[in-house]
């Protein structure tokens, strides 16, 4: 296998192996099961946990996401030190060696441990599978192929999801982990087998990190809040469908697999969508679809409300995660790649980690339901907030890249 410098890249888009396609597919797929896998096993993982069960299941998707947090962050430097490729095998095999220590071990620090490393290890394999398809493809192309990435992601957060809401009755809440070492086997045996020995352009000064920060801080201000949404209803909704009288395991991975579903079907068609509507309308779009998905969860009396719910939530994650992504590497020359899709996965999962917190304060003042219908009010308000921006300097961030 050759060693490809990004210097040597040519203007148009490379022909991409199956293998490199498959990898660079991915990282959205190990993040979606980081925390599609787990809503149908808190119930269950709760009551092991005795009086502290409900905070204990919760904290299981909120380490995940600072341990995606923590190691995003300096993701671009550890491309840039082992290369491309090297940083996908090594991640994908972390990521399920890790990801199956629950199915092992219960006690709860190990568990707790094992799901900061799990998400460690998926926040290196975003930033590899992200570089990985910026280097292949650029303008319109980079736009489809990240939505088709969403897409994928989705899918198999759905077979994650409805895995464990199947097993769990039957096996317990642990083996359901095993999941995570079935998906990324296969990953690092393609990512050794087909991915091209990229190495990453070295950075000059004041071309670095903090350059990067400079050029996409709004992208990842917007990414923080937005991570807050699928998390949310993957760790609230199981107790908003307990609370109607819905609690079977399995219908309520039903419900909840409306989010991963209708995130499948938006992440496929975003690219066509965005040049159908423009970027910043887009945007928008997604954000009303998401305002009205939680506004269902809040307001829901009946299973068939909260899936409504989660369907057009799921749709709104699928335009907005790639549109997010899309800009963080257009908007930094391809030195600063590395450290722009660390900073946004980072940002991602700040997000993840403070949603606990932020959503419990408002649970507090208004309970579960009015807290959610409040981020819903919150949500249309950025919509509007998105459509009046015409004429500032945001503008700069809502531009695609050309074609090249």
């Amino acid at each position: 296998m050759h060693s490809v410098s990004s210097e040597d890249r040519p203007s148009t888009t490379p022909s991409v192996g199956r293998a490199a396609f498959i990898v660079m597919m991915s990282s959205q797929a190990a993040q979606s099961l980081l925390f599609t896998l787990t809503p149908a096993l808190l119930p269950a993982m709760s009551r092991t946990y005795g009086t502290n069960g409900q905070f204990i299941a919760q904290m299981v998707s909120a380490l995940a996401a600072l341990g995606l947090m923590a190691t995003s962050i300096a993701s671009g430097r550890v491309a840039r030190a082992l290369g491309v490729r090297n940083l996908l095998v090594a991640s994908a095999l972390f990521y399920g060696a890790a990801g199956l220590v629950p199915a092992v071990s219960a006690n709860v620090v190990v568990l707790l441990c094992s799901r900061v490393l799990a998400g460690g290890a998926a926040g290196l394999l975003t930033t590899g599978c992200a570089l990985l398809l910026a280097h292949s493809y650029s303008g319109t192309a980079r736009s489809e192929a990240m939505g088709y990435q969403t897409a994928l992601g989705s899918l198999i957060g759905l077979i994650g999801l409805v895995g464990a809401g199947a097993l769990v009755g039957p096996l317990g809440w642990q083996l359901p982990f095993l999941l995570y070492g079935a998906f990324a086997l296969p990953v690092a045996f393609l990512a050794f087998s087909g991915v091209p020995d990229i190495r990453l352009q070295k950075s000059v000064s004041g071309q670095g990190f903090g350059a990067a920060l400079s050029r996409t801080w709004p992208v990842c201000v917007a990414g923080c809040l937005l991570m807050m949404i699928p998390l949310s209803i993957g760790s609230n909704v199981p107790f908003v469908l307990a609370n109607i009288g819905v609690t079977a395991p399995l219908i309520q991975s039903v419900i909840i697999s409306g989010v991963t579903v209708m995130c499948a079907v938006s992440g496929s068609l975003f690219g066509q969508v965005q040049s159908v509507l423009g970027v910043r309308q887009t945007f928008a779009v997604a954000l009303l679809l998401a305002a009205a998905g939680m506004g269902c969860i809040g307001l829901a009396a009946t299973g068939w409300m909260a899936g409504l719910g989660c369907a057009l939530a799921g749709a709104a994650v699928g335009f907005y995660t790639p549109h997010l992504v899309v800009l963080s590497t257009n908007l930094v020359p391809e030195s600063q790649r590395g450290h722009s899709v660390g900073l946004l996965t980072t940002s991602f999962f700040l997000g993840g980690f403070l949603y606990p917190f932020l959503v419990g304060g408002l649970q507090k003042m208004f309970g579960l339901s009015g807290a959610l219908q409040a981020i819903g009010v919150l949500l249309a308000l950025g919509a509007a907030g998105a459509l009046a921006i015409r004429h500032t300097r945001l503008n700069g961030y809502l531009q695609p890249e050309p074609n090249v």
